[in-house]
């Protein structure tokens, strides 16, 4: 484990991301994912309430709660989803800084060379693909395993014994489907 935490803390991104200031906003990230997960999972715990109310006319009180944590969850997706764009062009923002920066430090004579159009060209790009490939796809990551998480113990605690039944299941054929894919792999790279 020594050894993973001191190539993820050399690695590239790594340094780009504590350079570019990212590890604040993704802590910002996740405890919005948490904030919005909370609603994602009261709004399914109320679902029995709704059915509930739906046949037995008489009680709309539980679809007004459901309604109501619907409408703030949805609300608090969308919030979630402008704060990542939010975050992703800060972090962006901040990683062309530095790429600014050191450029602007590299002498006028090698920058002439290469061409000014072409340098912002080639950062631009970069920095694009830097946002794009690296940034946002970590903050969807992130909100992806929060919700998960909170989903697969949220279900454990309701229906342990219906989960635990699942969850097995589903382990043993995603064990089945890698096992056959790689001998299929195998058998067609042999032949190649």
């Amino acid at each position: 484990i020594l050894k993973i935490i001191y190539k993820i803390k050399n690695s590239n991104i790594f340094l780009l991301f504590k350079k570019g200031n990212a590890f604040k906003y993704l802590f910002i990230a996740a405890l919005s994912s948490l904030i919005v997960t909370f609603f994602d999972l009261k709004t399914i715990s109320l679902i029995p309430g709704l059915i509930d109310s739906i046949s037995n006319r008489s009680n709309n009180s539980q679809a007004i709660y459901f309604i109501f944590f619907a409408f703030i969850s949805g609300f608090a997706r969308i919030m979630l989803s402008y704060l990542s764009t939010k975050i992703n062009i800060k972090i962006s923002s901040n990683i062309s800084n530095l790429v600014i920066n050191s450029a602007s430090k590299t002498n006028v004579y090698e920058l002439e060379d290469f061409g000014t159009s072409k340098l912002s060209q080639v950062f631009s790009n970069d920095i694009q693909t830097i946002s794009n490939e690296l940034v946002y796809p970590i903050l969807q990551i992130i909100t992806s395993l929060i919700l998960t998480i909170a989903i697969i113990t949220f279900i454990t605690i309701k229906i342990p014994i219906i989960t635990i039944i699942v969850s097995v299941i589903y382990v043993i054929l995603y064990l089945i489907f890698i096992k056959t894919s790689k001998k299929k792999i195998r058998r067609n790279s042999k032949e190649i």
